[in-house]
């Protein structure tokens, strides 16, 4: 099937090409609302010759649309754990003759930054790190225990470097894995702040610049929204005050 000009395999080949079942089976909402978000008007996130890292690929839809829609990127290369590599190179193949820009699909686990990797797993994460990028980007990866606690320290890692990191995120779709995510952020040393409105139509974030959202756990069914996070060490990177979604886990310990 096609979807915003790239074509995505499925059935059979997605069978065929995951080693486990994984998340990468299909678009998911937040990747949408980053496009939406880097391709609003007069926003140039992406700069020329930019290297462009995206963490947990999946598909790899998000990537191939920057591939396909900004020709000064200096290289996108988009990532997955070992066991939806296959299943991401086969996408990026089906679609390369499309691409304006050179597209690179490399592994990367988030449990190589976890305190208890070894000498080798520490050696790969650093050959992810230390490559420089200008920007990285990730949508919807927090839904288990690997992305509350694995993600926030790759995130670490990269933004002792990379001046622009943006992370889509369905927000109230899993409130505990939400705020212990955020809540990891802060304990890695990081301030985010929420940067867009739903790309959907949602009312978007409030005057003062947070979000509209009602807090985690005030609501039984609160309705879904995406919202792209800009993720730094420095709260001047933010454009604003940064956000706080963790407090419910700093107030509670």
């Amino acid at each position: 099937k096609m979807a915003d000009g790239i074509a995505l395999l499925g059935g059979q080949l997605y069978a065929e090409s995951v080693a486990e079942q994984t998340t990468g089976g299909e678009v998911w909402p937040a990747a949408r609302a980053l496009i939406a978000f880097l391709q609003g008007p007069g926003r140039s996130l992406v700069g020329e010759r930019a290297r462009c890292l995206e963490l947990g690929s999946g598909t790899g839809w998000l990537g191939m649309v920057l591939a396909t829609s900004v020709p000064n990127v200096g290289a996108i290369v988009v990532s997955e754990y070992s066991a939806g590599l296959a299943w991401l190179s086969t996408n990026v193949e089906a679609n390369r003759s499309r691409f304006r820009c050179p597209l690179e699909v490399c592994e990367c686990d988030w449990q190589w930054f976890l305190p208890g990797a070894d000498a080798d797993e520490r050696a790969l994460a650093r050959g992810v790190v230390d490559r420089g990028w200008d920007l990285v980007l990730g949508s919807d990866l927090v839904y288990n225990e690997i992305g509350v606690n694995g993600l926030p320290r790759c995130i670490a890692a990269l933004a002792n470097a990379c001046p622009c990191i943006l992370y889509a995120h369905t927000l109230h779709r899993f409130d505990d894995n939400d705020v212990s995510f955020f809540a990891n952020l802060h304990w890695n040393g990081l301030v985010y702040r929420e940067v867009s409105a739903d790309c959907a139509g949602d009312e978007g974030p409030a005057k003062d610049g947070r979000s509209s959202s009602p807090p985690p756990f005030s609501e039984l069914f609160p309705e879904q929204r995406q919202a792209v996070f800009r993720i730094s060490r420095d709260p001047g990177m933010l454009g604003g005050p940064p956000d706080d979604r963790h407090s419910v886990a700093i107030y509670d310990t």
